[in-house]
């Protein structure tokens, strides 16, 4: 956990799912002061994943939950690369200092065998954007695992939180990951259940299944040691934190004359629904809640797909006689819309490999065409629905129908019971 003797220092340059837990229940079936941590894995399984992973935090490389997370990822075979805060980063989100600066400036530590670990100067998001851009860019993590964090980071608390934030900028930029809060250092045999159940849910198939944008967060209830009853995938409670600033005093300078406002968050943890993470945490139970780094949204795309002829002109585009210019993609007589609602088609894998269609709403384009619940859209104008870059493939054939001006052809290959069929059609027509 401390540094070596004579660190080297450098600059480094920038440039829907249904989840089952019965394995964490049977591990956490106990009151946690008592717990005994599960034992470790005793060699690498068939296929075994992940191959390598990175850590990070926001408490810093000198926290125990992280050290003791790297070393027993790195006892059950894992590769572990380490990047982490020099100080304590909590609250930090996914801000980035190195956007400003362009530079990190970086320490090596040593933090036991198997693990490679660089201490950094910026924020837990510099920490996972220097990790897959420098030391593993060449062989990019399976997964980025931020924490363990004492703490839980619940409702409202996730978005400001640099735990999260860590793994949300991990999975916008490629990469799945999970981020897990909720214990405090001071009680070793508590840690040691934690890191050992974190290891498990790091090899289990529901972690492999994840494919960014998507990320996990996890809340174990262990900093009261309380018996741990479970693991629940829940939904996150929402607006329950309450900000209020009053005005303290007045301050005088030479210069100018200014106020001090203090700022006082306000929580009614009443108002969770008993479903929320708050609520199975407040219960003895572990809180996972699905989360996904993208935040463009292709239902509401489309939707207003139909409304763009409301978009105001820029001023000074004119035809003659000082009317507006016509504009083929802003045709007030062009109903662009579908009247579907899609998601993401995955095979059992988890592998997303299309489009389907959801639901079709009563007497619109879609019902005309005969397109029907369960279909699966695989190609648009020649391009597989597959997902780019960020982009779901949901969120892909959004983009692609609305880049499209009225009267412009759409030629679909979509899959119905297992049949290929072609459909055609024209935007607006």
């Amino acid at each position: 956990m401390n540094s070596a003797d004579a660190p080297s220092r450098f600059v480094w340059q920038t440039g829907k799912r249904t989840l089952t837990f019965t394995a964490a229940v049977a591990l956490f079936g106990c009151a946690t002061a008592a717990c005994q941590p599960a034992p470790q894995a005793s060699g690498p399984t068939a296929d075994p994943w992940p191959i390598r992973v990175l850590v990070t935090n926001d408490n810093g490389i000198d926290d125990i939950g992280l050290v003791e997370l790297a070393r027993a990822l790195a006892r059950d075979g894992i590769e572990v690369t380490v990047v982490a805060a020099q100080q304590d980063r909590s609250g930090a989100s996914n801000y980035m200092s190195a956007t400003r600066v362009a530079e990190y400036r970086v320490e090596r530590r040593d933090l036991g065998p198997g693990i490679e670990a660089y201490a950094l100067d910026g924020q837990p998001a510099d920490c996972v954007v220097f990790g897959l851009s420098g030391p593993m860019r060449d062989n990019l993590p399976d997964l980025v695992i931020s924490g363990i964090n004492g703490g839980p980071n619940l409702a409202d608390d996730w978005f400001g939180s640099g735990t999260i934030g860590a793994a949300r900028t991990a999975a916008y930029f490629g990469v799945p990951a999970i981020a897990v809060s909720g214990v405090e250092d001071d009680d070793p045999e508590l840690v040691e259940a934690a890191t050992a159940w974190v290891v498990q849910l790091v090899r289990s198939e529901i972690v492999r299944g994840l494919q960014a944008p998507e990320y996990l967060t996890v809340s174990l209830p262990l900093a009261t040691g309380r018996e741990v009853r479970g693991v629940r995938l829940v939904e996150r409670a929402r607006e329950l934190m309450e900000g209020r600033s009053e005005r303290s005093q007045p301050v005088e300078t030479a210069e100018a004359s200014a106020e001090i406002w203090t700022l006082e968050f306000r929580v009614d943890p009443s108002r969770a629904g008993p479903e929320s993470d708050v609520a199975v945490v407040s219960e003895g139970y572990i809180a996972i809640v699905p989360m996904r780094a993208d935040e463009s949204d292709g239902a509401l795309m489309d939707r207003l797909a139909s409304q763009a002829a409301q978009l105001p002109a820029w001023p000074g585009l004119s035809g003659q006689d000082g009317e507006s210019a016509p504009s083929e993609a802003l045709d007030q007589d062009c109903d662009r819309s579908i009247g579907v609602e899609i998601d993401d088609a995955e095979d059992e894998s988890g592998r997303e490999w299309g489009v389907v269609v959801e639901a079709v709403v009563s007497g619109s384009r879609a019902e005309s065409l005969d397109l029907r619940p369960g279909d699966v859209m695989t190609v648009f104008n020649g391009v597989e629905l597959v997902g780019e870059g960020s982009l779901d493939p949901d969120d892909q054939f959004s983009r692609l129908y609305s880049g499209l001006a009225c009267g412009e052809a759409v030629e679909l290959e979509l899959v119905r019971e297992g049949a290929t069929l072609d459909l055609s059609f024209v935007v607006g027509g």
